[in-house]
Formats: C-alpha cells, structure tokens, sequence
C-alpha cells in the first residue's frame, strides 16, 4: 500500500478464482498471498465501498521507494480542461532509481504552459506523484489495442528531455546556479538546469535550501522547491520572498 492514498494490489478468493498451479510451489508462492490471489492490478477503495482500479503494478515506478501509479498520474492531468492525452512514464534517475515524466497533447497548441500543468498536478496530486517533467507532444505512442506504450515513451521522446545550456542571466540565478553545482558537484549548472534531473531528492532539497538561506538571508520551505525546480523559476521564487521580506 501507498503511504497516505489507499492505493494497494486487488487480491480476490472465491469459487470462480483458481485454487493453484499443481505441482509449482514457485508459482503459487508468486500467485497468491494467505490463500489470496494476487491479480497485479492495482486500486483503491472510495468512502462509499467502490473498488477503482488505477493501474497495473508492473506498471508502477519506484521512485525512491514511493509508488506512483501512471495512471493516477495520467488522470490528473486530464482534468485539465486543455489536455487532450495524457500519459506518464519512468525515466532513470541518478538517486532515486525511477523519475517520474508526463507527457501531455494539449487541445490546442499554445493552450497551456508546461509551468501551468505543473502547478496543476501540485494542486491535485501528493508532491510525490508530481514529474519532474512535464513534455508536450503532438501524439502518444499507442499499442495495437489502442492503449498509452509507456515503454516507447523514453525512447520516442528522449530529445525533450534533453535541456540546452543557458547561462545564469542576473545575479540570483548565478546564487542557485553555483549552489546547485557545489551539492551536485557539476560545475557548468545553466538557468534550466533542473533540481530534479540533476539528481535531487528531498533530503538534498533541504540541504539547497538551507544553503539559499545562508547566503541570501531568505528562507523558503521545502514545497517551493518542488514547485520551482529550475534555477530560473527558483531564482523568481527568491526574488519573490525577498521582495516580501521588504515590504513586510
């Protein structure tokens, strides 16, 4: 089960369920659980008793020992009222073993912006569950039965995950910059550079932020990070705090 989310694999037992494989204990060991098959589906139960089936486990991406499901992922982003497809996928992560990235065909071009669905997904899902990245595509690889192939994602969409090199423009994208490259020990970070993509996790995030505090005098808590993953939109954030840290 999820932390927090009720999300578990369905396991079901009755007269219409197969009893076992005869002679593989291998098998059955996999199969069932207490008497219980195990069907890798998974789901959650509503308030009202309902079984939803949100997703397949193999499906399901480790990231950093959080279990996200793609297709809660996907659903989220559905919502939005100018997403026409989404759908989500693993990508290898440096630390945490899976990364989490969404790629999304809008109604209209133009009609939303990456940093827009972003903050969206932050308003409906667990910070956990939010990609790091999110891509805009002009159509979804799909299987034969017409379903998201999740596994041609990575391959099909590789170039837009790659970020070109830009150079810190002002002085407070020079600050996150050269404090990102000090925790990732990189030593050309750029204003797109991406928290997540070069590695982070949470506990590092802490450490960023606590660097940005030191050298700034600004404190900001541990969401604004995941809210603003770049250096350009971190930078914005601290010029943000700063302004309000005057006023006030």
């Amino acid at each position: 089960e999820s932390p927090g989310d009720g999300v578990a694999e369905i396991l079901v037992r009755g007269a219409s369920v197969m009893r076992g494989y005869e002679n593989d204990a291998g098998a059955n060991g996999l199969a069932f659980h207490d008497g219980w098959f195990r069907t890798g589906d998974i789901g959650r139960i509503d308030d009202d008793g309902y079984l939803f089936i949100t997703g397949r486990l193999t499906e399901l991406i480790n990231r950093g020992g959080a279990k996200v499901s793609p297709a809660e992922v996907d659903a989220a982003f559905l919502q939005h009222p100018a997403v026409r497809e989404a759908a989500t996928f693993a990508v290898p992560h440096p630390s945490l073993g899976e990364d989490v990235v969404t790629a999304v065909v809008l109604d209209a071009a133009g009609s939303a912006s990456v940093q827009a669905l972003r903050s969206y997904a932050l308003e409906h899902l667990l910070p956990f569950k939010v990609p790091s990245s999110v891509v805009l595509v002009d159509q979804i690889p799909k299987n034969a039965l017409g379903k998201e192939n999740r596994r041609a994602l990575l391959d099909r969409f590789a170039a837009h995950l790659h970020i070109d090199y830009v150079a810190p423009r002002d002085s407070d994208e020079a600050l996150i910059a050269a404090i990102f490259s000090e925790h990732f020990d990189v030593p050309k970070i750029g204003a797109l550079d991406d928290f997540f993509r070069l590695g982070g996790d949470s506990l590092r995030a802490a450490q960023v932020l606590a660097s940005v505090a030191d050298r700034s005098g600004i404190e900001m808590a541990l969401q604004t990070l995941f809210e603003s993953p770049t250096v350009a939109e971190l930078a914005d954030r601290l010029g943000d705090a700063r302004v309000n840290a005057t006023a006030e």
